[in-house]
């Protein structure tokens, strides 16, 4: 009999066959097997719709695409910051997916190459291999110190709640970005040496310019600005209604 078995099991199934008679094992390592197809599948339906929804209803300044349909757990990510001393400079995000979501939430780290560290945010930490990491509660890169803060209480991130969806965590990312927090306000030619770098960045995985994917994000956020005039202008100033809403 031939299973497919997830390599973080491998030494939970060859310790099933080393302690347990032979049929035992393999009936074990069936409904061990089939617990976690179902909360693959579970994991796999969550993002599928959050992505679905992110596609009929587009956040401004946010792209998001799956580079590798053989890898549907990883998502990289365009964000536009839109406020700040960064605002109008684009940061390329990579987003793990675990395979519980959404009772876990996601991580993320600047996409691998580019130096987006904490020269420029005082909450992203040094991760040579997999980008430089996102410290927020709503993601799970430091969920041991978010668990701690929370005297044990949350199950990865004290923010993150399975009601969440990916949508959550990309607007709090933005805002993330909004405030770098750091001790002085980032200097003029750091800002400069940040937009150039960003500029000529290219995905390391996909080789591929995103000067595109750039312009259709500042068009996207100028379409919503233009939406948001137009509307306080309907906007009664005594009742605060308007005629769209």
């Amino acid at each position: 009999m031939m299973l497919a078995v997830h390599h973080d099991l491998r030494p939970i199934v060859d310790l099933l066959f080393q302690m347990l008679p032979i049929d035992r094992a393999v009936d074990d390592l069936l409904r061990l097997t089939c617990r976690c197809t179902i909360n693959l599948c579970i994991a796999n339906r969550e993002k599928a719709l959050d992505l679905r929804d992110l596609d009929r209803f587009p956040v401004p300044g946010l792209g998001v695409c799956c580079p590798d349909e053989s890898n549907p757990f990883l998502l990289h990510c365009n964000v536009l910051i839109n406020d700040g001393p960064y605002r109008d400079i684009m940061i390329h995000l990579v987003l793990h997916i675990p395979e519980d979501y959404p009772l876990t939430g996601p991580a993320g780290n600047i996409a691998p190459g580019l130096e987006f560290d904490s020269t420029y945010h005082s909450h992203i930490h040094f991760d040579g291999r997999n980008g430089h990491a996102l410290c927020t509660d709503l993601l799970t890169n430091y969920a041991s110190h978010f668990r701690s803060i929370d005297n044990g209480n949350a199950k990865q991130a004290s923010g993150w709640s399975p009601g969440y969806t990916l949508s959550t965590a990309l607007l709090q990312i933005v805002t993330f970005f909004a405030e770098p927090d750091l001790r002085h306000d980032p200097l003029p030619e750091s800002i400069i040496r940040l937009r150039n770098m960003v500029k000529t960045f290219q995905f390391q995985e996909e080789a591929k310019s995103t000067e595109i994917d750039d312009e259709k994000l500042k068009a996207e956020r100028k379409h919503a600005q233009r939406q948001r005039e137009l509307l306080e202008k309907l906007t009664c100033g005594v009742t605060k209604q308007n005629v769209i809403e």
